[in-house]
């Protein structure tokens, strides 16, 4: 498909019809739009979704670091329990791999997720996919499942778009259900019903 060049005058033609529609949900600077998405239909623009998610944030028990209640904390400036994450903070996952025989011992390294380990589903990964199941109503094993057979990039596309906030297109955390720049947080973890 083509891509449609907009002109700085088409630009000062949206904004004026956005500011009478009383929309303050764009962006006017050097001729660059950023359109909301009710409108994105009707003028023919397509835009592409910045996704927040990276692999350096896809923990090797397969848990999708960017959607953690204490790492939204993190990277929301909240005076709260944080983290950057699994990988980044480059070392051993606290709630896992301490009793790790494994991943974290064995392959010194070189394994990148758990399901490439001997040793998967270990008893340790076993106890968090059960307690992730029972208290926020997902599975450790079936996004390790699902990255071994689809692929990491297309793990990270699928959890933005399960994840997505509606509102600002942040991610909503898994352990709240709360957008963490739209919603007001006052738990960091609250267990699904």
């Amino acid at each position: 498909m083509r891509r449609r060049r907009v002109s700085c005058l088409q630009i000062y033609r949206i904004t004026e019809l956005l500011s009478n529609l009383s929309f303050h949900a764009y962006r006017f600077a050097a001729c660059k739009l950023v359109v909301p998405a009710a409108l994105r239909a009707p003028l023919g623009l397509k835009m592409k979704r910045s996704n927040p998610i990276s692999e350096e944030l896809i923990a090797p028990c397969g848990m999708n670091c960017a959607i953690c209640s204490r790492h939204l904390s993190y990277i929301n400036n909240l005076k709260r329990s944080q983290c950057i994450g699994c990988r980044p903070r480059k070392v051993r996952c606290a709630y896992l791999f301490g009793k790790c025989f494994g991943i974290n011992h064995t392959a010194r390294g070189n394994t990148a997720f758990c399901f490439e380990c001997n040793y998967y589903p270990c008893k340790q990964i076993n106890r968090m996919d059960d307690r992730y199941r029972r208290n926020y109503k997902m599975s450790i094993k079936d996004n390790l499942e699902y990255i071994k057979k689809m692929g990491l990039g297309q793990f990270i596309e699928a959890q933005y778009e399960k994840y997505r906030c509606s509102r600002c297109d942040g991610l909503i955390s898994i352990h709240n259900s709360k957008c963490f720049k739209c919603d007001t947080i006052t738990k960091l973890v609250e267990k699904t019903k």
